[in-house]
C-alpha cells in the first residue's frame, strides 16, 4: 500500500511556526483554525453542544431546521409529548427527538403541516425560536440583514444569549454578566451574581439544584426538578417563575423575592425566614408553607385547592383570594380580599372584605355577604372591610434600629457600630427613648449569613412602661469573602495559556493563578486559610505536578514532563482546586493540550524523496515532499520517526520528530524541522548525511522498516552573523486594546569585512519591555530590504505605559542565511548567537 505525505510549507508559515515563541495548539475541529468565530466554536464544543462530523465543523455552511433544533435542545433539554408526530420526521432519525420536543413546547412551528427538517433556517427564524425558548428578546444589530444562518453564526447567536452554561454536576461561583442555564441535576451555585436570567431547565428532570447566596437581577425560571429539588438559600431574586408541576421549591435563610409567579400544579413552595413581596399562585393544588419569620407582602391566589400553612411568627400583609384556598396555622393576616366561595381561613385576618354573594369560613364560623348588602365597619360606614374587634392593649409597634446587611467578612463587633440608645413607638403613638445593652457573644465575625443579635432594654430614667419589651433583636448578615472562581494557566511571560503545545522529551513549567469572583488574583496565604488543595487528573504516560509556594511572593507552579517515547496525541489536562471554607467548593480548569514533536524546520525548501521505488519527484518551490511505501503486513502502523545517517559509517542520529501515517491517498500539511540544535554535538561538519524515515508502529521503539534518501546534507554553523553592525533602525509601536506590536519599519546594517549583504536572510527578533516579554517575531530580508515580517507581539489587556522607549530590550539572531549550495545538495545551518540592538542604534515611534 503506497501513501504520500505532502509537507506544504510556504516560507511565511514555516518561519511563523518556527520562530514564534508562542505556538497555538491545534484546534479541536480541523476546519476552524483562523475562523473569526474559532474561539466561540471551541468554547461550545468543549461544553458538548456541538459535535461536528468526522472532525470537521463546516462553520460557513448554512444550517437546517433539524440541525438547529438539535443544538437548541441540547441547551434546554425538552422532551416530546407522546402524541406528537410529523409525516416527514422518521421516528428513528437523529433529529426526531429534538424537533418533536421543541414543537411540543411551542418553540418550533410547523410549515403547512410539516416539520421540514432539511429546510434552511433564516436568522430571523432562529432568533424567534431562541427568544421563545429563553423568554427573552435578543438584539438584532442588522434588522435588514436577514439571511440563511450559518453554523458558525448559530453558535455565535447562542454565545450572545447565554453567558453561563452548567451541564455537569458540581459547585460553581462568580459573577456572570448575562443569562445562565443549569442543564443537569446536582448543580450548586454559590456566592454568585447573575446579571441576567437564570434557567433551571427541563434537563434537570427530577434532580436537585441548590442556590446559595445567589443574586439574580433578571428572572429565575424553574422548569425542572422534582419533589426534593430546588433549594434557594440566602438569595436575592427579582422575579421567580415556576412552570413545572410537582416541584418542591424551598426558599430559606433570608431569601428575598420581589415577584413569584407559580404556575406549577400540585407542587410545594416552602418559605423559611424569607420575604416575598408579590406571590401569585396560578396552579391548582399548590401547597405553600411559611416557617419562622417568613412574610408575604401581597398574596394573589388565582387557582383552586390551594393550601397555605403558616407558623405563628409568619405574616401575610394582604391576601387577595380570587380562587379557593385553605389558610391554616396561627400566621397573621393583616388584610384579606375574598372574591370567590369556598375558602377557609383558620386564624381570622385583622381586616377582611367579601365580594357580594361570597361565602367563606373565617375561624370556626361561616361568613357571607348577601348580594346587595353593603360592607360595614365599626369605625366608618364607608370602610370596605369587615374588621375584627380591635384590641385596647398598648404594644410596641416600631423601633429605630435597622437590621445590618452586607457586613464584610471578619468585621469586628465594635465595627458594627450598634446604637446604645433607640426610640420605641407604640401602636398608640407614644414614644420612648431607651438604653440598649447588646449581647456581644451572639455575634461571630467568621460566620457567614444571617445572625441574630439580642439587646437588653432598660429605661433612661425610671422604669419601663408595660408596652416596652425587656429584650429586642436585630438581624446582622455577614457577607462571604470573595471565594475562588477561576483558575488561569499562565506562561512565564505573563500571557494566559488557553491551550498548550507539549513536546516529547521536554519539560513544561507554567504558573497557576487563582482569581475570585471580583476577578482579583488571590494570594496563596488566603487560599491556604480556606483549606485550598490542588489536584491534577492523572494522564497515563505524562508526569504532572502542582508545586505550592512557601510565601505570597512565589507562584503556584504547574510542572509537566512528557517522556521521549510518548506517542503524539491530544490530551486534556484537568486541574481542580478544592477548598473547605464555608460549605466547601471546587473550581476546575480543563486545558486542551497537543503533545507534539520538538519544533524545527528544514530550509531552504528541497525536494526530499524517501522511497526506494521512486527516484524523483516534481519540485515545487517552497514545498518539501516525502513519499514512502508501507508493506501490506504493516498497514496498521501509525507513526514514523526520522533522523540522519552518516553516509560512510551509517551512524544513526535520531531526531525528536514523529510523522503521522494517514489514510490511503491522503495529503497532509505539516511543519517539519530536524531540530539540529539538539544533535549539534554529534554532527561532523565535514561529513555527508542521509535523511532517514523509519516506520515504528503504534508505539515508539518498535522498528519495522527503514529507507534512506538520495539527498545528502551537511551542517555548517553561522559565524558570519557575529560580524553584523547595526547603524540605525526605525520601529513602529502599534498599541491596540488587547495586544501591542513592535514593527520593524527599516533596518540599516552591514557585515564587517564583506561587501554587500546576502541575497536572502531571516532575523529572529526578541523584545522585552520592563517585565513584559513579547512573543518572538521575525523579519525576512532580500538584499537588506524588508520583504516580509511577523512583528514581536505582546498580548495583554492591562494598561501599560510604553512611553519609556529606552526600556525596550531588542535582540537579534539569524535563523538561516537562506543560501542553497551546489555541493553537497544543501547545508543546514545552526542558529547564530544573539546580538543586542543598542538604544542609540534605534528609533521608536508611535504608530
Amino acid at each position: 500500500m503506497k501513501r504520500r505525505l505532502l509537507l506544504n510549507i510556504t516560507l511565511s508559515f514555516m518561519l511563523l511556526f518556527f520562530l514564534s515563541g508562542y505556538i497555538q495548539a491545534q484546534p479541536l475541529f480541523s476546519d476552524i483554525k483562523g475562523h473569526p468565530h474559532q474561539a466561540v466554536i471551541e468554547k461550545w464544543q468543549e461544553k458538548g453542544i456541538i459535535q461536528g462530523y468526522n472532525g470537521r465543523f463546516r462553520p460557513d455552511e448554512p444550517i437546517t431546521r433539524a440541525e438547529f433544533a438539535v443544538l437548541l435542545n441540547r441547551l434546554i433539554g425538552y422532551s416530546p409529548q407522546a402524541d406528537v408526530h410529523f409525516s416527514d420526521i422518521p421516528s428513528d432519525s437523529w433529529y426526531a427527538h429534538d424537533m418533536l420536543s421543541l414543537y411540543s413546547a411551542n418553540i418550533l412551528t410547523a410549515i403547512e403541516g410539516k416539520a421540514e427538517p432539511t429546510k434552511l433556517l433564516r436568522l430571523s427564524q432562529a432568533r424567534q425560536m431562541l427568544n421563545k425558548a429563553l423568554a427573552i428578546e435578543t438584539e438584532n444589530p442588522n434588522p435588514d440583514g436577514d439571511h440563511n444562518l450559518t453554523r458558525a453564526e448559530t453558535i455565535l447567536l447562542f454565545d450572545q444569549a447565554i453567558a453561563g452554561f452548567y451541564h455537569q454536576k458540581g459547585a460553581y461561583q462568580g459573577t456572570i454578566n448575562g443569562n445562565v442555564i443549569v442543564r443537569k441535576a446536582n448543580v450548586s451555585l454559590k456566592n454568585m451574581k447573575i446579571k441576567g436570567n437564570l434557567y433551571i431547565m427541563e434537563g434537570v428532570a427530577e434532580g436537585e439544584v441548590d442556590l446559595d447566596n445567589v443574586k439574580v437581577s433578571g428572572r429565575l425560571f424553574v422548569r425542572g426538578g422534582g419533589k426534593n429539588s430546588i433549594h434557594i438559600n440566602n438569595c436575592e431574586i427579582n422575579e421567580l417563575i415556576s412552570t413545572k408541576d410537582k416541584v418542591r421549591i424551598v426558599l430559606a435563610n433570608g431569601t428575598s423575592v420581589t415577584f413569584l409567579h407559580s404556575q406549577l400544579k400540585n407542587g410545594i413552595i416552602e418559605l423559611g425566614d424569607c420575604k416575598v413581596k408579590n406571590l401569585t399562585i396560578l396552579g391548582d393544588g399548590l401547597q405553600v408553607k411559611l416557617k419562622g419569620q417568613s412574610a408575604i407582602t401581597n398574596l394573589n391566589v388565582e387557582a383552586n385547592q390551594v393550601k397555605i400553612e403558616g407558623e405563628k411568627t409568619a405574616l401575610i400583609h394582604q391576601a387577595n383570594l380570587k380562587g379557593q384556598a385553605k389558610i391554616s396555622g396561627q400566621l397573621t393576616i393583616n388584610q384579606a380580599l375574598i372574591t370567590k366561595n369556598g375558602s377557609h381561613i383558620e386564624n381570622p385576618p385583622l381586616q377582611y372584605q367579601l365580594a357580594n354573594g361570597v361565602s367563606v369560613k373565617i375561624g370556626e364560623q361561616t361568613t357571607a355577604l348577601s348580594k346587595g348588602e353593603e360592607s360595614t365597619s365599626s369605625d366608618s360606614s364607608d370602610s370596605p372591610y369587615l374588621p375584627l374587634p380591635p384590641t385596647d392593649n398598648e404594644m410596641l409597634q416600631t423601633h429605630s434600629i435597622p437590621d445590618k446587611t452586607d457586613i464584610p467578612y471578619k468585621t469586628s463587633f465594635a465595627e458594627l457600630n450598634l446604637p446604645v440608645e433607640a426610640v420605641f413607638t407604640s401602636n398608640k403613638a407614644n414614644h420612648l427613648t431607651v438604653n440598649l445593652n447588646w449581647q456581644e457573644n451572639d455575634y461571630n465575625p467568621l460566620t457567614v449569613g444571617k445572625q441574630i443579635i439580642k439587646a437588653k432594654v432598660s429605661a433612661v430614667s425610671g422604669s419601663l412602661p408595660q408596652w416596652v419589651p425587656a429584650e429586642i433583636q436585630i438581624a446582622v448578615t455577614v457577607m462571604a469573602p470573595p471565594l475562588p472562581q477561576t483558575i488561569k494557566v499562565v506562561e512565564y511571560n505573563g500571557a494566559e495559556a488557553h491551550n498548550l503545545l507539549l513536546y516529547r522529551g521536554h519539560d513544561t513549567n507554567l504558573i497557576l493563578q487563582i482569581y475570585d469572583q471580583n476577578n482579583t488574583k488571590m494570594k496563596y496565604s488566603t487560599l491556604k486559610e480556606m483549606g485550598a488543595k490542588f489536584e491534577i487528573a492523572e494522564i497515563e504516560g505524562i508526569t504532572t505536578e502542582i508545586k505550592t509556594p512557601n510565601n505570597d511572593k512565589e507562584d503556584i507552579l504547574l510542572l509537566i514532563s512528557v517522556p521521549q517515547d510518548y506517542v503524539p496525541s491530544e490530551v486534556t489536562i484537568t486541574i481542580n482546586c478544592k477548598y473547605d471554607f464555608l460549605s466547601g467548593g471546587m473550581i476546575t480548569k480543563s486545558i486542551f493540550s497537543l503533545v507534539w514533536n520538538a519544533s524545527a524546520m528544514i530550509y531552504p525548501p528541497i525536494d526530499l524523496v524517501v522511497n526506494t521505488e521512486t527516484n524523483s519527484l516534481e519540485t515545487d518551490q517552497g514545498q518539501i515532499h516525502i513519499t514512502y511505501t508501507e508493506p501490506d503486513d504493516l498497514s496498521n502502523l501509525q507513526y514514523y520517526k526520522c533522523g540522519f545517517k552518516e553516509v560512510d559509517t551509517e551512524k544513526e542520529i535520531p531526531l525528536n520528530i514523529l510523522f503521522f501515517s494517514q489514510s490511503s491517498e491522503a495529503t497532509v500539511d505539516q511543519y517539519f524541522d530536524p531540530c539540529i540544535q539538539d544533535v549539534a554535538q554529534e554532527i561532523d561538519p565535514w561529513k555527508d548525511y542521509y535523511f532517514t524515515l523509519t516506520s515504528i508502529g503504534k508505539k515508539p521503539n518498535t522498528s519495522a522498516s527503514t529507507t534512506a534518501t538520495g539527498k545528502k546534507f551537511r551542517f555548517q554553523e553561522d559565524t558570519d552573523f557575529q560580524k553584523i553592525v547595526f547603524r540605525n533602525s526605525i520601529w513602529l509601536l502599534n498599541i491596540q486594546d488587547d495586544y501591542v506590536e513592535l514593527i520593524p519599519d527599516s533596518l540599516d546594517y552591514y557585515y564587517e569585512g564583506q561587501e554587500g549583504k546576502p541575497e536572502k536572510e531571516c532575523f529572529c527578533i526578541d523584545v522585552r519591555y520592563k517585565g513584559s516579554q513579547f512573543y518572538e517575531g521575525y523579519v525576512f530580508l532580500e538584499n537588506g530590504q524588508i520583504a516580509e515580517l511577523q512583528p514581536p507581539t505582546l498580548y495583554t489587556s492591562e494598561e501599560i505605559d510604553f512611553s519609556d522607549f529606552d526600556a525596550f530590550d531588542i535582540t537579534f539572531r539569524r535563523a538561516h542565511p537562506l543560501q542553497k549550495l551546489s555541493t553537497p545538495d544543501t547545508y543546514l545551518h545552526l542558529y547564530s548567537f544573539d546580538r543586542w540592538l543598542h538604544a542609540e542604534n534605534r528609533e521608536i515611534r508611535i504608530k
